[in-house]
């Protein structure tokens, strides 16, 4: 059985917890139904009950027996016509993947948040205990990806990877200015430690920066010669030279587009 979790009302801590489903890519797969924004808040503020009373302490999410529902049928004065458009059509296109997700991964598609509740429980996203004298849902210790439970495209799994990664490669390029540097020589251990973040975070960034070409990374082989990494399978303790492409980063990040570092 799971032990009932104690409140915390930190305003940032449900935050924190939704942010580390959400860059798995959940949010991004699932149906628009505020069903992980009340877990979150369960989780961490030790909400307890059946789905209807944990779903009642959220504002933004439907109710237990509601219909899923990808399109926002509301006209807003304040958006245009053709935006508006835009976003249904957007929303049509992430339905029809999540359905054919379902499918391919032999899942029935949940028509109701309780549904949804199920389906989650069942791919060990969300846990249900009944307990005694006590319903407790909870977001799980250790989130799976949905790559690692549901059968999806590689290339989806690649883009939900660079997103996640994105604050990171933030950071790096951060680093790279305040270093004043075009090129850097270092490790993945060293970048760890200056940017304050976990190797295993710091990896997936710098691989999306060389994805984007921001940067170009090398390092001498036993023959001496110098070739580009492949970031993901080089020992985090291992030297490397990052070249850094800032006409490429002040083209393409305008929050970067400063005074170029001199050479």
């Amino acid at each position: 059985m799971i032990a009932s979790s104690p409140p915390n009302t930190s305003p940032s801590s449900w935050l924190q917890v939704l942010t580390t489903v959400d860059a798995h890519g959940w949010s991004r797969l699932l149906p628009p139904s505020g069903l992980l924004h009340a877990m979150a808040k369960a989780t961490t503020r030790g909400i307890t009950g059946d789905l209807e009373t944990v779903l009642g302490h959220d504002a933004l999410s439907s109710g237990p027996d509601d219909r899923i529902s990808w399109l926002d049928d509301e006209e807003y004065d304040d958006i245009p016509a053709d935006v508006q458009s835009e976003q249904n059509e957007l929303d049509r296109q992430n339905q029809n993947f999540f359905e054919t997700v379902m499918a391919d991964s032999g899942r029935a598609i949940p028509v109701t948040t309780r549904q949804l509740a199920d389906l989650l429980v069942d791919l060990g996203v969300l846990v249900h205990d009944m307990g005694v004298g006590v319903e407790v849902w909870r977001i799980a210790t250790t989130v799976p990806r949905p790559s690692d439970v549901l059968t999806l495209a590689a290339e989806w799994t690649r883009k939900q990877e660079l997103q996640a990664a994105a604050p990171v490669a933030s950071t790096l390029i951060g680093l790279f200015e305040d270093r004043q540097k075009t090129e850097m020589n270092t490790t993945i251990d060293r970048l760890a430690e200056d940017c304050r973040e976990d190797g295993d975070n710091v990896r997936p960034g710098l691989m999306s920066l060389t994805s984007s070409g921001d940067v170009t990374v090398l390092r001498r082989g036993k023959d001496t010669s110098v070739g580009e990494v492949d970031l993901s399978v080089v020992p985090s303790h291992a030297r490397m030279t990052i070249l850094v492409n800032w006409d490429h980063i002040n083209a393409t990040h305008l929050s970067f587009a400063l005074t170029r570092p001199a050479e």
